[in-house]
């Protein structure tokens, strides 16, 4: 008897130690649960606090179903751990939901009373509202991700699930003209209407809703609107961020209008150089078959000049085959005056010569090597001598000359394993001429074609070329007043220099 009456004793103190503790913190008010007979009391106006009426919980079932359905088995599992270790007191984290159907985040601390068959009887304590100081974190996280997204240089947003724009970056002002002010509260379709993405991608919903998979969504390419009207080409990312119970969307959206103008440059210029190669390739053939046709031509002249003598020392009654022998020499004499007229244009090396930046035609050029190819395996470095900073050449043919010799040493770097095919292209100054070389890592110039390499017909691919590359290469270099050659480097591979002008100081500068 004494014990039982120590027991209640304990038990009495407990809950008044505790109900004391509630009073003295700010809280949302008491509870006690009795887990045996499954009865709960709540303190005056927990209830009305929460919109229900006064004894709307009266029992543990009642109130299970206001705990938010995803924090039931935490909390069921969180008793039952404390019962197990026989924890004096549980301290957990749930939100409870008010009669208008939104849930307030509750934090539950409750002392543990166990009977005498160990498991807990009873549990009573307070709750504490923590929902304000929750909002307050999501404020203060959300003011931290407008902060971050300001110092991105790409066009940033965050949305709502429903593309309600929530934050608009700087960088998002300048690349759409909305301040934002006038973007915050809109949606998000006001940068892509309905006539620019078509009405399956309006407010960007299926493509927001596939960044809500716990993986970005795949970027998309497609034309944003501007506030004057004008169409921009963007690329666009989603990724989810957290910021409280509602997710939300990052945006990045990157205006890729120099990129593809940049693009659209470099298939123009390889066009060009294309252009440029079949003109010298065939002008380098056209230069060589009139060569080799002036000699039979002269031969033809000569051999009709001598029959036409002969015919005049007879008398003949009809004088035509005499006409028409000399009409012949004359066509023969025209055609080999229309064959050296070719050969001294082609090889008079006519260029357009202008100040060119040495660096940027040199990186055009090997940019234009991989235009519409599959990516070579081989490793590309620059290097560049700043004090050859301008040159005086035709910009399209000296890349033609960089592209010939880039393009074979590619080829000659596939007789090698692929850990060994590196490239360098460099470019110095060697007096008054900028000097551009090519450095490959392959097996080098066999001999018998070192000797022969500017000889028309005559390629270094074997097989596989016309031979006219380096030939047209070299009347280009030389009609720019400078030189080409190659060399086996002692290392291995080949290196092929060639020169050009310098724009000396006391030149100028150049035009802008």
């Amino acid at each position: 008897m004494a014990e039982a009456n120590g027991a209640a004793r304990d038990e009495r103190r407990i809950i008044e130690e505790t109900l004391a503790e509630a009073v003295t913190t700010a809280g949302f008010g008491t509870f006690d649960i009795d887990l045996r007979s499954r009865c709960i009391r709540l303190s005056s106006g927990t209830e009305e606090s929460l919109g229900y009426p006064s004894g709307t919980v009266a029992n543990l079932s009642q109130f299970i179903r206001l705990i938010h359905p995803e924090d039931v088995g935490h909390v069921r599992k969180l008793v039952t751990t404390a019962e197990a270790a026989r924890l004096a007191k549980i301290d957990i984290v749930y939100r409870l939901q008010m009669r208008g159907g939104e849930y307030r985040i509750m934090r539950g601390v409750a002392r543990c009373l166990y009977g005498d068959d160990g498991c807990i009887a009873r549990l009573f304590g307070r709750n504490t509202d923590l929902t304000g100081l929750s909002q307050g974190r999501v404020a203060t996280r959300r003011s931290q991700l407008r902060a971050l997204l300001n110092a991105v240089p790409d066009a940033m947003l965050i949305v709502d699930k429903s593309g309600t724009i929530e934050s608009f970056n700087r960088s998002a002002e300048q690349a759409f003209g909305y301040s934002a002010e006038q973007a915050m509260g809109q949606n998000l379709s006001m940068l892509a209407p309905r006539e620019v993405l078509g009405a399956d991608e309006l407010a960007f919903g299926r493509f927001v809703r596939s960044g809500n998979r716990g993986q970005p969504a795949p970027p998309l390419i497609m034309r944003g609107r501007h506030a004057d009207g004008r169409e921009i080409p963007i690329e666009v990312r989603v990724e989810t961020v957290s910021a409280g119970d509602e997710p939300l969307y990052a945006v990045s959206m990157r205006d890729i209008s120099e990129r593809l103008a940049a693009e659209e440059r470099l298939r123009t210029l390889n066009d060009e150089l294309a252009h440029a190669m079949r003109v010298n390739a065939m002008g380098e053939m056209a230069a060589d078959i009139a060569h080799e046709l002036n000699q039979p031509l002269a031969a033809l002249s000569n051999y009709l000049e001598a029959a036409r003598l002969l015919l005049g020392r007879e008398t003949l009654s009809d004088p035509r085959p005499v006409e028409m022998i000399e009409a012949a020499v004359k066509q023969a004499i025209r055609a080999g005056t229309i064959i050296r007229r070719i050969r001294k244009f082609v090889t008079r090396g006519e260029v357009d010569i202008r100040i060119e930046p040495v660096e940027e035609t040199v990186r055009d050029a090997v940019n234009l090597v991989f235009v519409g190819r599959a990516q070579y395996d081989v490793r590309v470095n620059l290097a560049f001598d700043r004090q050859a900073t301008f040159m005086m050449a035709d910009r399209v043919q000296v890349q033609q000359v960089i592209v010939n010799l880039m393009r074979n040493a590619i080829d000659a770097l596939q007789q090698v394993g692929p850990d060994n095919r590196n490239i360098l292209v460099k470019a110095g100054k060697a007096g008054d001429m900028v000097e551009i070389s090519v450095i490959d890592t392959g097996p080098g110039i066999s001999e018998d074609v070192v000797d022969r390499l500017y000889q028309p017909f005559r390629s270094t691919k074997g097989g596989g070329g016309m031979g006219v590359g380096l030939t047209i290469s070299r009347r280009i270099v030389e009609a720019h007043g400078g030189r080409i050659w190659a060399e086996n480097r002692a290392e291995g591979g080949a290196c092929f220099r060639f020169t050009v002008p310098a724009l000396e100081e006391q030149d100028g500068d150049p035009d802008p």
